[in-house]
């Protein structure tokens, strides 16, 4: 009997907190032949062939992908909310031009299933759970205007190549990610990994940027990689954009309150008026991706716990 070849899976972005989680589970399955791209240095992961590369040369963008059956795009330029409203650019013109280069190089290269992690950015601020169909679309006026129109953009195009009849293409339009190996730098790292510093240095108030009152959704990274699984198995249309996300959104009063009691800290909350502060409420429905048997396994609190834990061990 003819023995099955492996599937060439590359996750672009491997050194990033999303793609690199995602390598973790990758490995395990004799079946892939893991790659993954990184631009400055990577992380050491046995298994997994790296591959150094600068996302925005268009010939070696081409030539990364060749003999690929499965591309999972986790490469993007990200920070947080200070660049969000100081330097809003550093998330468009990159980010457009990285998509638009890997999205022909796959059409090029007969890639069997391209899988792109969009955002929730493109919704606007709402009371209500915004499904995949949502028409409440981000505005001018919004700090994220940018960025969620480059998403839109980006989705765009791949419901432009998936017509080509080539390609499957899944679009997960996820909530606010969180868990081990994300940034914990101050400038650069988003709302749980902050408020954890905050938790843990040594100040006797908590500050946060603006009135506490925006919502957001949290998802512990596990169960975004948990959802790749899935949507590799069973995504059998063409095209697809899922919410991804716990369907429990929060205050960032209620997260700030959640951490100082998971840390054991007993801090004062200050609230602080200045232009970092985003003050919106997204909220997402996930009952299409449900249809795929998908649940998210950690409550908030339990991928808190499991992501201070990796801190702790990850600072000594």
């Amino acid at each position: 009997m003819k023995k099955k070849s492996k599937t060439n899976i590359i996750v672009c972005g491997g050194n990033g907190f999303i793609g690199y989680n995602i390598l973790n589970e990758l490995i395990k399955n004799k079946n892939y032949n893991v790659y993954a791209t990184y631009n400055h240095s990577h992380k050491n992961l046995k298994k997994v062939k790296w591959i150094k590369v600068n996302l925005l040369n268009e010939k070696k963008v081409k030539k990364i992908l060749k003999n690929k059956d499965i591309v999972i795009q986790a490469a993007a330029i990200t920070t947080g909310s200070k660049d969000v409203i100081n330097r809003p650019y550093i998330h468009v013109t990159d980010n457009i031009i990285i998509n638009t280069l890997l999205l022909r190089s796959a059409y090029e290269n007969n890639i069997k299933h391209f899988i792109f992690f969009s955002c929730t950015v493109m919704y606007n601020s709402s009371n209500t759970f915004h499904t995949e169909k949502s028409k409440n679309i981000i505005k001018e006026n919004s700090a994220y205007f940018g960025v969620g129109n480059m998403k839109m953009y980006i989705e765009k195009q791949c419901l432009f190549y998936s017509k080509l009849k080539r390609t499957k293409f899944t679009i997960l339009r996820h909530s606010n990610i969180y868990g081990p190996y994300d940034k914990f730098d101050e400038n650069t790292s988003h709302v749980i990994p902050n408020f954890l510093n905050k938790a843990l240095n040594k100040d006797k108030k908590f500050l946060i940027w603006g009135n506490g009152k925006s919502i957001r959704d949290f998802l512990y990274i596990n169960d975004l990689v948990d959802c790749i699984k899935i949507l590799l198995k069973k995504q059998k249309n063409n095209f697809e954009i899922f919410n991804i996300g716990s369907e429990k959104p929060v205050t960032i009063t209620e997260l700030a309150k959640q951490i100082l009691l998971i840390t054991k800290k007993n801090k004062v909350i200050k609230y602080i008026s200045n232009n970092y502060s985003i003050d919106n409420k997204i909220k997402i429905s996930t009952k299409k991706i449900k249809y795929l048997k998908w649940r998210p396994k950690y409550s908030l609190k339990q991928g808190i716990v499991e992501t201070l834990n990796w801190y702790k061990k990850y600072k000594k």
